[in-house]
């Protein structure tokens, strides 16, 4: 059966729960306050899409290509990207709730995060090179062998990186930050 292809489409207040999305190649579409929550979204590519307001929360993405996409809005609970086809993996997220995603061997060089929730993120051999964090909330991620050479923490929060296990070369902190670098240390900041 050959798969769907649809592009220059707007979907909009579409619920995707007992009928999930139809497998397929996505391009320069919009899915505006969509709901997929539980649904499969496996299989299917999307090139040069935005997803506003939807939740995607624990939807299955095995082989989901996401080439660039942007996220706004969005809430993204549980979400494993670490399933996802990681080849031309191209992201940005804006104002989106990641709680408990899973960014694990993922290449994200040069995406941003701009005031997202990342609360117990994995991001275990992820390469967030160049990755801007701005004003996350990074409390409980992860971050075990992780490419942060040259990420913006500046204005990030609630993170904890332990500059022995991951790289960091170049990578940018606030003092405010600090805490977080030197907990692994054993160092009390007062």
């Amino acid at each position: 059966m050959a798969q769907a292809y649809i592009k220059d489409t707007t979907f909009e207040q579409e619920m995707y729960l007992e009928d999930p999305l139809p497998q397929g190649e996505y391009e320069n579409c919009i899915f505006s306050s969509c709901i997929f929550t539980n649904s499969s979204l496996n299989g299917s590519q999307f090139t040069n899409c935005k997803f506003e307001s939807c939740d995607l929360s624990m939807v299955s993405i095995v082989q989901t290509a996401f080439r660039g996409v942007s996220f706004k809005s969005c809430k993204m609970l549980a979400l494993q990207f670490d399933t996802c086809n990681h080849f031309l993996l191209a992201v940005n997220f804006e104002e989106c709730i990641l709680h408990m995603a899973n960014f694990y061997d993922a290449n994200l060089a040069d995406s941003s995060f701009k005031r997202c929730s990342l609360v117990e993120v994995d991001f275990t051999q992820t390469n967030l090179a160049g990755v801007t964090l701005d004003a996350c909330d990074c409390s409980g991620a992860t971050f075990d062998h992780t490419n942060l050479k040259g990420a913006d923490f500046s204005t990030a929060k609630g993170f904890i990186i332990d500059p022995g296990k991951n790289a960091v070369k170049g990578a940018k902190f606030s003092h405010e930050g600090l805490p977080g670098l030197l907990m692994s240390f054993g160092i009390e900041i007062v």
